[in-house]
Order: C-alpha cells, then structure tokens, then sequence
C-alpha cells in the first residue's frame, strides 16, 4: 500500500551524519516585479545637439520617494521648515521627476557629431528629468523614505527620522490606470532606534479595514478610507511609511460620502455591509469563520497560507497569523 500523505518514510541518515534542513525558496525577483513592478527612467535633453534619449529604465518593486530636499539635509533650518510643511503623495511624485541641469555632460551624439566632421569634441549642458515612470503593474508599492540622513551641529551625519505629514489618496490615479489604497504600513516612534509598526489592510471579504498589531486585528472607523478623501495617518502617532495599491478592476470605485454617512456608528463599513463586532481591550485576535484564512510569514521568509477548518489551522489560527 502507498504511504499515507503528508508522512516522510525516507530511510535514517546513517550513524554520524549531519542533517540540514533546506530553506524553502521564495518567489524570484522577477515573479515579484511581474506582480509589483514600477518601472521608470532618466530623460536627459542635449541643450547641443538638441537630442533627446532616455537612460538608467529599471524595474524595481517599489517606487521610492524622498520627503525632503538635498538642501534640507545639509540645512538645518531648511529640513525643519520642509518637516513643518505639509505635502501630498502626488506632489511628492511629481517633485521626483523635476528638471536638474547639468554642466559639462560628455554627449555621445555631439561626440559623433564633432568626429564625422573633424572637430574637437566639447561637452555640453542637458536638462535631466530622473524618477519618470514608465510602467505599473497590477499591485504598485510606494515607501515614503521616512529614515535619512542628516548634518548635525558637528558637521556629521547622522540618521534620522522625517515626521512630514503626507496625505495620500485611497483612489491614485497613474498612467496605466486607476489604483484604489488597500494596505498601510506605519511607524510608531520618534527615533530610528527604537518604534514598532502597525499595518492597516483593506479585507476583500467585506472591504473593512482592519488595524494589524502583531497578532491583534480590529476594524478601523476612519472616514477617509471609506468616502474617498485624502488620508494622512490611519493612527494617532503613527507615521505611514509603505502604501499599497491595487489597479481597480471595474468594481473598485471609492464609495461616495452619502454612502459613508450611511454607515456611521457601524465601523464605517462599507454601504450594504455589516461592520465586524469591535473587538474589546484586551480580547484575543479575530477568530476566522469557515472558508477565511491566515496568510503567515515564517523567520525564514516563506508563505503559508491555512484555511479555517483544515487539519493545518485550528479555530483561531497560527500564533502570529492574520485573519484575511
């Protein structure tokens, strides 16, 4: 008879032999970018020869943003008046792409240029637009670069924390499409050495949003990420620090604020559902009903995912899991 699944009949390793445990492999870094890729590229303009060329196309997982100028890292009083100023998720993505001129660019066209004609080649002055993006895929990641550098009173530096308040949009319009807010991740704390993170995720169950802090899960009342306003924090003293979006597919439009209002007092579910029951202080993780599940992410890196029911998951789910 076959053995019975799931059980290891493999002879002993002999007598003295070392036994290792392979590290499950995780998804390729081009499976990742299939899913999450950003893909963008330098223009650069020959004020010469007039010529336009694009160089530096990559395809990252995430589309990164600083919050504060060059200038403000080595200004004091710059930095601390761009942290006063509030700015938006969208100006943040247009600043990325600004123009920079550049003196005494070694331009190739010039160069063939200057060589087919037998004179000597001078280098010349290009406009350069960095950070432009190209491309999206279905999930797009955004990190609000809240950790830098800065110069100290000594001339050092040294690392910070940005505090900026940025103010995002649940619904991120961008050139492949129309991109609704499900997932953010926030750091509590006011330094780089010590602060904890929380993370606010959308259900596609019921389109709740619920707050995950390590292993307690309660639904969220925010306003804003039910009637489609801009949102600068999903919790008080909380800084957001990794946006996720997804590309709608039809069905994802933000609910109107008639709808919202509707749903007030009920954990500003969405209109036409019921808001989860709150979950009380001190009262353990949501319990997953028959068909949810927990997605867990081990030491090593792997992905489990356990359904509610199964011989792997009991009631209430692995220590640390999430209920989705």
């Amino acid at each position: 008879a076959p053995p019975a699944f799931g059980r290891d009949f493999s002879p002993p390793p002999p007598p003295g032999a070392v036994q290792t445990m392979a590290t499950p492999a995780g998804p390729s870094a081009e499976i990742i970018r299939a899913i999450c890729g950003v893909t963008t590229y330098t223009g650069r303009m020959c004020h010469s020869c007039s010529g336009n060329f694009e160089v530096d196309r990559v395809t990252d997982t995430a589309l990164r943003l600083p919050l504060l100028s060059p200038e403000a890292q080595l200004d004091p009083a710059v930095r601390e008046q761009e942290e006063r100023t509030p700015i938006s998720l969208q100006e943040l993505m247009h600043r990325a792409g600004q123009p920079e001129v550049i003196d005494g660019y070694d331009c190739d066209a010039c160069r063939a240029s200057a060589s087919e004609r037998g004179m000597a080649h001078s280098r010349s002055t290009i406009t350069q637009h960095g950070g432009l993006v190209s491309a999206t895929r279905d999930v797009v990641i955004i990190v609000l670069y809240r950790f830098g550098q800065a110069v100290d009173a000594s001339g050092n530096f040294k690392p910070v924390k940005v505090k900026r308040q940025v103010s995002f949009p649940t619904v991120l319009p961008m050139e492949a499409g129309t991109y609704r807010l499900f997932g953010v991740v926030s750091h509590i704390g006011s330094t780089l050495s010590a602060g904890h993170y929380v993370a606010a995720v959308r259900s596609r169950r019921d389109d709740t949003w619920y707050e995950c802090n390590d292993e307690t899960v309660t639904p969220l009342s925010l306003k804003a990420l039910y009637d489609g306003r801009d949102v600068t924090s999903v919790r008080d003293g909380a800084e957001p620090y990794i946006l996720f979006y997804h590309r709608n597919g039809g069905d994802g439009a933000p609910l109107t604020p008639e709808a919202a209002d509707s749903t007030e007092g009920a954990a500003d579910a969405p209109a036409g559902e019921e808001a989860p029951p709150a979950q009380e202080a001190g009262e353990g993780p949501r319990t997953a009903g028959a068909g949810e599940g927990w997605v867990v992410l081990d030491d090593s890196g792997s992905v489990d995912v356990r359904i509610a029911g199964s011989p792997s998951a009991g009631a209430a789910g692995p220590p640390g899991a999430v209920a989705n």
